[in-house]
């Protein structure tokens, strides 16, 4: 594992504004004068720009997750899932989820069980693949 102060944190939140559905349409704001916009052949180029901003990301964080007992960290995990279902609560509005898949979404809170919160980040995967057509990040 890299040491803190390492950029591990940066680097996530790099790829996520590149990759993420929530900065489409800023690449060259964003990435303008980097390699990853300006360099490479024409065709590399067309092909970075066509991906910037095209797939759903879930972000998760558990940096802030410290305490001295399990049941504290578990409680501490379980809000990191509850804040990133959460960001995509607008699936709730998704003509393609079922009444099964809005009922799971409405179980995911900070008190939710543990069966639920072993499976959310899996179901939320599932449920942006079926409302965007594409595989999450």
């Amino acid at each position: 594992m890299p040491p803190r102060r390492f950029g591990k944190t940066l680097n996530l939140d790099t790829v996520r504004c590149f990759l993420s559905l929530e900065f489409a349409e800023r690449g060259k704001e964003l990435f303008g004068g980097l390699d990853v916009w300006e360099g490479g052949t024409p065709a590399e180029r067309d092909a970075m720009h066509a991906l910037q901003g095209t797939v759903p990301v879930v972000a998760l964080s558990f940096a802030d997750v410290k305490g001295p007992t399990w049941s504290g960290c578990l409680a501490g995990i379980k809000r990191v899932v509850r804040k990133a279902v959460e960001t995509h609560s607008y699936l709730l509005e998704s003509p393609v989820m079922s009444a099964s898949d809005r009922a799971f979404l409405a179980r995911v809170a900070d008190d939710m069980d543990d069966p639920t919160a072993s499976s959310a980040i899996q179901q939320l995967c599932s449920m942006l693949f079926a409302h965007y057509g594409v595989r999450p990040v």
